[in-house]
C-alpha cells in the first residue's frame, strides 16, 4: 500500500523557490514515522524523520494546523540534509497557515516568524530575516511577560542577527534585555547566560569596549571551566573570543597559547572540519603578528582562509578579513606586490556588504594604500586615504585620535606628491587634535610631532638648495 499526499505551495515572493508541488509518500517498507519527501520539479527523493499529517487543498482549519505542525518537525530534517529550498517554503508555507487562522497575535505565529528568520540567516539571508526577527519579539513582547524565559530567547536571535549585520549597538540592548530577563528567572552565574554573555561581549568588542567584553568573556570562562567541559564547541567559542579581544588589547603573548590550546580541542574533540576552526587560525595568526613574527603567522592566514572556503556552504565566514589580514602580513614583509591584490579582493567583500565594521574597512584603505605608498605608486594611495578619513570623520568625529592618524597617513602621502602646503596643514591638524587629546607628553602626540618636525627640517632644506641655485 502507498498513499500519496499532494501539497500546494505556491511561494509567489520567490520565484526561485516555486517548487508548485510536495508530494509526501508514506510506503509499505518504512515505518510509521518515516517519510518519503518527493519534489515533483525532479529534484529527486529525501528519506527524513516526520509524523504522518495530511493537509490538503480546502481542508478545515484544525487540518492546515496539523499539516504546519508536521511541516514544522519535517522542515530542520530538510535543513540537515542540505535542502534549504524545499525547507524554506515550509517554514513561508507555515506561517501563512497560522496567520490566516489565527491572526497575528498568537505566540504560534511569532515562533513561526523566530523559525522563518532563523533559517534564513543560518543560510546567508540575514538582512532578510531582520524584519521576520522583529515581527516575532514584537508579538512575543506583547503576549509574554517581561519576566518570561521565552521572550529571552526571542530577544537572543534577533541580537545575534542584528550583530551580524553590524548593528552592534541594537543588538548590545536587546543581548542586555535578555540577560536581564535570564538573571531574574535563573540567576546570574547559571550555564544558560553563557551564549548572551558571549554576544553581549563580542558586541562591546566590536564597539571597542575591551574591557568590559574581556570580562564577560571571563565570566563565561568562569562558568564553565575548560578542562571540565573539553567538546563543549560553545565554550570553546568563549576561549577564542577571550582571546581575539586579548589581541585588540595588544596582550597578544597572552593570547596565543590559549589560541593553540583552543584549536588543539577542535581538531581533537569536535573535527578538523569544525567551521568554528577558521576564525581561531586567523586569531593566532593575529596574535603572532602583534608580536611581529610574521613568517610564523602566514601559514595560519592561510589555513584560515582554506578551511573557509572549503567549509562556506555551511557557515558565514569574514572572508574579507582573512584576505586583510594575509595581506597586512605579506606587506610588512616587503611583499608588497603579492599584498596589494588580496586588499582588493578584501575591499571588494567589504564595500558590497552593508554589515561591514567601519574600521575595519578604514583600516584596510589605510593598510592598502600604505602597500601602494611602499610601490611608490602616492597618488593610487591617495584616494584609499581620504576613504579612511571620511569614514573617521563621519563615525568617530573631525577631533578623534583616529581622524588625526588618518590626517597624519595623507600628509605623508602629499609630501611623497610635493603637495608640500597641503601635507604642513594636515601634520599640524592632526598634532592639534592629538594634544587636545592626550596632551603633549603621549606616545601619539611625539610620534606626529616628530612627523612634523622631520616635514619642517626637509622642508628648510629645500629652501636652502633653492636660494643656492638663486
Amino acid at each position: 500500500m502507498k498513499l500519496i499526499l499532494v501539497v500546494a505551495l505556491l511561494l509567489a515572493t520567490s520565484p526561485a523557490l516555486a517548487c508548485s508541488e510536495v508530494s509526501v509518500s508514506l510506503s509499505n517498507n518504512m515505518s510509521a514515522s518515516t517519510c518519503s519527501l518527493v519534489l515533483e520539479d525532479g529534484s529527486g527523493p529525501l528519506s527524513t524523520i516526520c509524523d504522518h499529517n495530511t493537509y490538503r487543498l480546502g481542508a478545515s482549519d484544525a487540518e492546515r494546523l496539523n499539516f504546519a505542525s508536521a511541516a514544522e518537525r519535517l522542515a530542520p530534517k530538510l535543513e540537515d540534509n542540505n535542502c534549504r529550498k524545499e525547507a524554506e517554503i515550509f517554514y513561508r508555507q507555515i506561517l501563512k497557515i497560522r496567520k490566516s487562522v489565527w491572526g497575528d497575535m498568537h505566540l504560534d505565529v511569532a515562533r513561526s516568524y523566530k523559525n522563518l528568520a532563523r533559517h534564513l540567516s543560518r543560510w546567508g539571508g540575514m538582512a532578510e530575516a531582520a524584519e521576520f526577527h522583529a515581527r516575532g519579539v514584537k508579538i512575543a513582547e506583547q503576549l509574554l511577560g517581561d519576566n518570561d524565559l521565552e521572550l529571552a530567547t526571542y530577544l537572543s536571535a534577533y541580537a545575534f542577527n542584528q550583530r551580524h549585520l553590524g548593528h552592534f549597538a541594537k543588538a548590545k540592548t536587546l543581548y542586555r534585555k535578555a540577560i536581564a530577563i535570564q538573571h531574574r528567572a535563573l540567576g546570574k552565574d547559571h550555564s544558560e547566560i553563557v551564549k548572551n554573555y558571549l554576544g553581549l561581549a563580542m558586541c562591546l568588542e566590536a564597539l571597542g569596549n575591551y574591557k568590559e567584553a574581556e570580562q564577560l568573556y571571563r565570566r563565561g570562562i568562569k562558568l564553565h571551566p575548560l578542562e571540565t567541559d573539553l567538546d563543549h564547541s560553545e565554550l570553546l567559542i568563549v576561549y577564542q573570543e577571550l582571546s581575539n579581544t586579548l589581541n585588540k588589547q595588544e596582550r597578544y603573548e597572552e593570547a596565543e597559547p590559549i589560541l593553540r590550546q583552543v584549536i588543539d580541542l577542535y581538531i581533537q574533540k569536535l573535527g578538523y572540519h569544525h567551521p568554528n576552526l577558521p576564525t581561531a587560525y586567523f586569531y593566532l595568526a593575529q596574535s603572532l603578528n602583534g608580536q611581529e613574527r610574521y613568517e610564523d603567522a602566514e601559514p595560519f592566514y592561510r589555513n584560515a582562509l582554506m578551511k573557509a572556503e572549503m567549509l562556506s556552504e555551511w557557515g558565514h565566514f569574514e572572508m574579507d578579513i582573512y584576505y586583510s589580514g594575509l595581506a597586512y602580513n605579506l606587506s610588512k614583509r616587503g611583499l608588497d606586490e603579492e599584498a596589494e591584490p588580496l586588499f582588493h579582493k578584501a575591499l571588494d567583500i567589504m564595500e558590497k556588504n552593508p554589515g561591514t565594521n567601519d574600521r575595519n574597512l578604514a583600516k584596510t584603505y589605510n593598510n592598502l594604500a600604505y602597500t601602494l605608498n611602499e610601490l611608490e605608486r602616492y597618488s593610487e594611495a591617495t584616494p584609499f586615504l581620504q576613504k579612511a578619513i571620511d569614514i573617521f570623520e563621519r563615525t568617530e568625529g573631525a577631533n578623534h585620535s583616529l581622524t588625526a592618524a588618518g590626517y597624519n597617513n595623507l600628509a605623508h602621502n602629499f609630501e611623497k606628491l610635493r603637495q608640500f602646503e597641503e601635507a604642513e596643514q594636515l601634520y599640524r591638524k592632526a598634532l592639534s587634535i592629538e594634544e587636545r587629546s592626550y596632551g603633549k607628553n603621549h606616545t601619539e602626540t611625539k610620534r606626529i610631532a616628530k612627523n612634523l618636525e622631520n616635514f619642517l627640517a626637509r622642508k628648510s632644506e629645500r629652501e636652502a638648495r633653492q636660494v643656492e641655485a638663486n
